[in-house]
């Protein structure tokens, strides 16, 4: 074991040496490229409109896995299969009102399940309950019908958004999308050097 633990110290050591020169280099590039092509005002520039893509990829993602959690739950509502059972909790929707209505219903189940055993299908509880189940369901189809309509359009609406911002980033200087270039080399060796170090 202290064979292999020296050895791999001193491979780590090895590529760290290695990516220190590297990230000396690619450092040495940046600088060089920044000060022969002006790139100050450029950059601040770029920097706004990248924040700006990343900002709406992440809302699209966010919104995306509503919409997909909204038709997983509707599926799951309307398929034939699901008569009184309980309901998946907790998915990570972010409407609270669905996430109370999903909590009432499967306390119905619960107290359906109880009263069943007790009594026939029939008795008057049971009925009302089976009512207040249904009526939850039919109210929870439609506010995830709404939710997924809502995600629909406000995901066609950053698409939208991320196609004008992806305009911009192609009218980025030719200097710019080079400077990126270098940059992400740079972060790339940083990344993996600092890994290093942490081992």
């Amino acid at each position: 074991k202290l064979m292999i633990s020296a050895n791999t110290v001193s491979f780590i050591n090895d590529r760290m040496k290695y990516l220190s020169k590297e990230l000396t280099g690619v450092e040495k590039d940046l600088e060089n490229y920044k000060e022969s092509e002006n790139l100050v005002q450029i950059e601040k520039e770029a920097e706004k409109v990248i924040s700006n893509e990343s900002d709406v990829i992440n809302k699209i993602v966010q919104v995306n896995t509503q919409l997909e959690l909204s038709k997983f739950l509707l599926n799951y509502l309307t398929s034939d299969s699901v008569e009184a059972t309980l309901l998946p909790t907790n998915l990570g929707l972010d409407d609270k009102s669905i996430a109370g209505m999903i909590d009432t219903h499967n306390e119905l189940v619960l107290k359906k399940q109880k009263k069943i055993q007790f009594s026939g299908i029939k008795n008057p509880l049971i009925v009302n309950l089976d009512k207040q189940i249904q009526n939850l369901k039919n109210g929870l189809v439609k506010s995830l019908e709404k939710s997924v309509e809502f995600s629909t359009i406000r995901i066609q609406q950053l698409n939208n958004r991320l196609s004008d911002v992806n305009k911009k980033i192609k009218s980025i200087p030719e200097q710019e999308r080079v400077h990126r270039k270098i940059m992400r080399q740079q972060k790339i060796k940083e990344e993996l050097y600092l890994y290093l170090l942490e081992k």
